[in-house]
């Protein structure tokens, strides 16, 4: 697929010579990038697909907070009529967030339109959660963010019955880095971010000096336990 806008040109070699790059996370002065072309197509357009999912910015510089989204096709507003019955009615629903359950029971009449509807979510929600409307959907947002911050829906009789409902998304749990977020949402049972997609993972940071009575050229690397560093032999 062509390179999506967040893949950036980087001197990831110090040599002048600039590489498509992604970059993943910044730790300290180091950047870590990845070579847009060491992923295959199909590595690509999941890759992709999850940047779109968590809102297309790169890198996560902070914690970012777990969430679920029950998708209108984006068309919800908030003065549009919710479907629910205007009468005494209870809907239920479990949403199960950071692990721990907040019931759901909204009265039909007092969630008449999606702006009511959210109103009602949030008295149940407390401060667990925030649901909201975003892009025409609802999207059910933890309070907490990091890599213990999810979210998920468990459905009784309400979301299913609301006008325009289509299906609820994939979760996406929280994270402190995209890289985390990738192995969390995408990886199963430890698989490290190399091994899901196949590609390097290259640490840049300051430029390093020539190590002393060292025989290496500009086109050499030295590698450490998961990551390359390349450089050349012109002053740092």
């Amino acid at each position: 697929m062509p390179a999506p806008a967040y893949v950036t040109n980087e001197n990831i070699q110090f040599n002048s010579v600039l590489d498509p790059c992604v970059l993943i996370k910044t730790v300290g002065s180091d950047n870590h990038f990845i070579k847009w072309v060491s992923l295959n197509a199909d590595d690509q357009a999941i890759f992709d697909a999850f940047v779109t999912a968590i809102g297309g910015t790169l890198p996560i510089g902070a914690p970012f907070a777990g969430y679920q989204t029950v998708d209108f096709g984006g068309v919800v507003v908030g003065g549009n009529p919710t479907g629910l019955a205007n009468d005494a009615t209870i809907y239920t629903a479990d949403i199960i967030v950071d692990g721990v359950n907040k019931p759901i029971n909204i009265v039909g009449s007092a969630a008449q339109t999606f702006t009511a509807l959210i109103t009602e979510l949030n008295v149940d929600l407390g401060v667990a959660a925030v649901a909201s409307i975003v892009g025409g959907n609802i999207v059910i947002t933890s309070a907490t963010s990091g890599n213990v911050s999810t979210v998920f829906i468990l459905d009784h009789f309400l979301f299913r019955l609301l006008v325009g409902m289509k299906k609820f998304k994939t979760p996406i749990n929280g994270a402190s880095s995209f890289e985390e977020a990738l192995q969390l949402n995408y990886a199963g049972n430890g698989t490290t971010f190399y091994n899901l997609f196949k590609g390097l993972i290259i640490v840049v940071g300051p430029k390093p000096p020539l190590p002393p009575d060292a025989d290496i050229t500009n086109t050499e690397i030295y590698w450490a336990t998961s990551w390359k560093k390349l450089f050349d032999d012109s002053p740092a």
